[in-house]
């Protein structure tokens, strides 16, 4: 399945990666499988998703939750908490 990952703000400094288009592998189908995938990566991924630090994502667009499923040519976009003020 082919998606497009957006990484913002610390997610984007730690992995030196603004955004990616990437094939996934069979089986991954939602937020969770993903980040699984992404912190096989190597070190630095580990350390990222398998961290404490809390990481949001949205898909299309729209705030979503780590269970909820993608499809073909979705757009993910993983960023840490947002904060206003």
């Amino acid at each position: 399945m082919n998606v497009t990952i957006k990484y913002f703000a610390s997610l984007r400094e730690k992995l030196n990666l603004t955004e990616e288009k990437i094939d996934l592998p069979m089986g991954i189908y939602n937020g969770e499988q993903l980040k699984q995938f992404l912190s096989s990566r190597g070190e630095v991924w580990q350390q990222v998703f398998n961290s404490t630090q809390t990481i949001q994502i949205a898909i299309n667009q729209l705030r979503a939750s780590w269970q909820d499923d993608f499809s073909e040519n979705d757009e993910i976009a993983l960023f840490p908490p947002v904060t206003g003020g």
